[in-house]
């Protein structure tokens, strides 16, 4: 074998086991268990995916899915059929094992993908999986429309780890500032990894509320109740023109959004969270200029060995003209405070939004700090 032959060989291997990993790591996303099925909206497990039960699904274009089927993980106790018209109508074929599809018209061309299928137990199968018992809590954000994370043996775990304890049908209760320790219900529909955001998209009936935990969770997530002040208070109206003075913008303008009292630790002890956003912005030649002046901030203020320490979660202040959009103030808005891990510390919930981008992290304030323990969005 000559030189360049060699390298030919070489370069498909190698290309070859870049696919082959690049398939095991989307079908990652959406792993099924012995008793349903997964379908990606591409061939070899590539695309958006999600998770279905056995049953009917009869229209997957319109549900969550938004899109044709064209590979399918199928699970050892299970066969799914599987159609290209909704309803189980059209061209349809019927599988056993994992792969693309192919849906062979009479006239002996190939469709390759479909709308609506069936996922039936086969028979002598085992026993099926119990699916009303997590392995965990997943936590699930109203506001982005994901799943932010999830709590399993005494830790907190990431959404794509969460992803692995949600069961199509399970109860979540749904928690926000407004609702205090009274939960709404909801029941979850669907989950849907979506690729190009890298995230778990749930689609819920009913249920009101910011942030939502599925309701195997075995500790009271909302152990203190937070108190939400008028923004325009005077005392702290004052306290947020002296924080901005600090950072460098004289005769301020304050415009504070939330002032919330709550004692995050259990201690007796409140702590304050104090948002506040103002935009001096004009037209210009590139972009969207901001004046100096402008600003947006979240602040913790804590009391820290007998002194009240400002504890930034995220900030922006201008002292000088700002000439790209990018850079604009970012929007922050705290809309959970809740014990996220049975520790009794409740944590901060922000859903944040900025120049094409939106997300929404949990913190937890811990040694005079902001520790970001969960966080999930999209976009810049």
């Amino acid at each position: 074998m000559n030189k360049a032959m060699k390298r030919l060989v070489f370069c498909f291997l190698l290309a070859a086991l870049m696919l082959a990993a690049s398939e095991s790591a989307n079908a990652q996303n959406c792993k099924p268990n012995s008793d349903q099925v997964a379908v990606f909206t591409g061939s070899l497990y590539q695309g958006s995916c999600t998770v279905l039960d056995a049953g009917d699904h009869p229209d997957l274009f319109r549900g969550i899915l938004k899109d044709m089927v064209r590979s399918i993980i199928v699970g050892r106790n299970v066969k799914v059929r599987v159609c290209d018209k909704p309803g189980l109508n059209g061209v349809c074929e019927t599988l056993e094992k994992s792969g693309d599809l192919r849906l062979e018209n009479p006239n002996g061309t190939v469709a390759g993908s479909g709308v609506s299928l069936r996922v039936m137990r086969l028979p002598n199968a085992s026993p099926p999986v119990n699916s009303s018992r997590n392995a965990g809590v997943v936590i699930f954000d109203r506001k982005t429309g994901y799943i932010l994370g999830g709590y399993r043996n005494g830790t907190i775990v990431n959404d794509k780890t969460a992803s692995t304890f949600f069961r199509t049908g399970d109860d979540f209760s749904f928690y926000g500032l407004e609702q205090g320790t009274n939960p709404t219900r909801g029941m979850a529909k669907n989950m849907l990894f979506a690729e190009r955001c890298e995230v778990y998209v749930v689609d819920f009936k009913k249920g009101n509320g910011s942030l939502a935990l599925s309701s195997n969770m075995t500790w009271n997530p909302t152990p203190r109740t937070p108190r939400i002040l008028d923004p325009k208070n005077r005392t702290y109206a004052r306290i947020t023109g002296e924080f901005l003075m600090s950072k460098g913008i004289t005769n301020p303008v304050v415009k504070n959004k939330q002032i919330i009292r709550v004692d995050l630790e259990g201690d007796g002890v409140d702590e304050v969270i104090l948002s506040g956003r103002h935009v001096r912005a004009e037209d210009a030649d590139v972009g969207q200029t901001f004046k100096k002046g402008s600003y947006s901030f979240l602040l913790v203020r804590k009391l820290i060995a007998g002194k009240v320490e400002s504890i930034a979660i995220g900030t922006e202040i201008y002292t000088e003209d700002i000439n790209l959009q990018q850079w604009a103030p970012r929007k922050r808005e705290v809309t959970a405070i809740m014990d996220l891990d049975s520790d009794g510390i409740m944590e901060v919930v922000v859903h944040t939004t900025g120049y094409e981008g939106y997300g929404t992290t949990a913190y937890k304030i811990k040694d005079g700090k902001a520790v970001d323990v969960l966080d999930v969005g999209c976009g810049a």
